[in-house]
């Protein structure tokens, strides 16, 4: 598993992190790793950067769904006419 080191944190981010995990029985990395956990689940415009980010790689332009049930139904498929 990978390692990160976070430097010049904020003392009182990490005295609030160490005192968490003293309460919760826990370790500071393990504090650590579930908070930084929330705070990419909570981080709506982050995710919609990678999710544009993946969509500009995608080769070909996307389809509109619109035009693909049109082709299908111009070809019979799903019509319940047999082949």
């Amino acid at each position: 598993m990978p390692d990160l080191t976070i430097r010049d944190l904020d003392e009182v981010v990490y005295d609030t992190i160490v005192d968490q995990a003293e309460v919760m029985n826990l370790s500071v990395d393990e504090v650590a790793r579930n908070l930084i956990r929330l705070g990419l689940l909570h981080d709506v415009e982050g995710r919609v950067v990678v999710a544009d980010s993946i969509r500009a790689k995608t080769k070909g332009p996307v389809e509109d769904s619109t035009d693909i049930i049109r082709r299908v139904r111009d070809r019979g498929y799903g019509s319940g006419a047999s082949a």
